[in-house]
């Protein structure tokens, strides 16, 4: 670990262990003779079916919209849709919540992240 922390290629000795405890159980860890191992398991992304059966033809439409130009504003997407700028905003806010896509940037040069 020490060439490591030479070399630049570890921030510093013995923090590891910690952050994989705060994020992880003990459950993670499989210790044999020779060596541990960390089985590190991540939540899979939510599946389009899970996506239709929790939103409705609106929201759908609006997250279509945003993977083909996740630069649209919501005036864009209230002329596509045909549906109002506070219905589209009440949409948005309801997918943000949702953890299904976040607004990286600014209003006015942002973008929309599909989570």
């Amino acid at each position: 670990m020490r060439v490591f922390k030479d070399v630049g290629l570890v921030e510093q000795l013995g923090s590891g262990m910690s952050r994989i405890l705060k994020a992880y159980d003990k459950s993670a860890f499989e210790i044999l003779p020779n060596f541990i191992k960390i089985t590190f398991h991540y939540k899979n992304k939510v599946s389009n079916d899970t996506l239709n059966d929790t939103l409705n033809k609106s929201q759908i439409s609006i997250l279509n919209l945003i993977m083909k130009c996740p630069k649209i504003t919501t005036k864009e997407i209230s002329a596509k849709t045909n549906l109002s700028d506070s219905t589209i905003k009440r949409h948005l806010v309801a997918l943000q919540n949702l953890n299904i896509i976040s607004r990286v940037g600014s209003k006015k040069t942002g973008y929309w992240k599909i989570n």
